[in-house]
């Protein structure tokens, strides 16, 4: 990669992270370099840190630690991480931008029902490629964004077969969004 390339993708990151992330919020990355952010797991995602997790010296407890600070922000890349922790990001945050910010897409079925589960309790938007979905939230009308506990939550939509995403509200007041997110780079790329 260049330079220039790699410079883009950096002001990229770091632009989605000041417009959606609060400077209390805490921000999974690999070491660090999302400057004076709180990281929901200490250790640095470096070589020696990883070679004590494989050895089992360290135990990896990411996705842990985003569930216990409620982190909603991470990284776009995942590649320094274990594949469990992989596993837990791309299951439970969706990418918007150049990064990944907590939700998961899920279709209702031929009945309008769907049912997803959530690990990190925040505020969450219920929105479909058209825009905010209407429907009913755990038995109740969605109205819009609100609090959701961490756990087994059930949508009904007059939208049969139609795909949805629950997203952290924040990310969707700030204008991103979940559905052809632009891309600078492959999930996995590695520099």
């Amino acid at each position: 990669f260049s330079v220039k390339f790699l410079i883009t993708v950096l002001f990229a990151v770091c632009a989605s992270l000041f417009a959606i992330a609060a400077p209390l919020d805490y921000v999974m990355d690999f070491k660090g370099e999302n400057v004076f952010r709180k990281r929901p797991f200490f250790p640095v995602l470096e070589l020696k840190t990883r070679d004590r997790i494989r050895l089992g010296l360290l135990k990896e407890e990411i996705p842990e630690s985003l569930i216990r600070t409620r982190t909603c922000f991470t990284l776009g890349l995942t590649h320094r991480m274990t594949q469990r922790s992989r596993d837990f990001i791309v299951s439970n945050y969706l990418r918007v931008g150049q990064v990944n910010v907590s939700g998961r897409m899920f279709r209702s079925s031929a009945d309008g029902n769907a049912d997803f589960e959530l690990f990190i309790p925040v505020s969450y938007a219920l929105v479909s490629r058209e825009g905010v979905a209407s429907g009913e939230l755990d038995g109740t009308p969605y109205l819009g964004p609100r609090f959701l506990e961490a756990g087994h939550h059930h949508f009904v939509s007059e939208e049969k077969n139609h795909r949805f995403a629950i997203i952290w509200s924040r990310a969707i007041e700030k204008g991103f969004t979940p559905f052809d997110p632009p891309r600078f780079w492959s999930f996995e790329s590695e520099f």
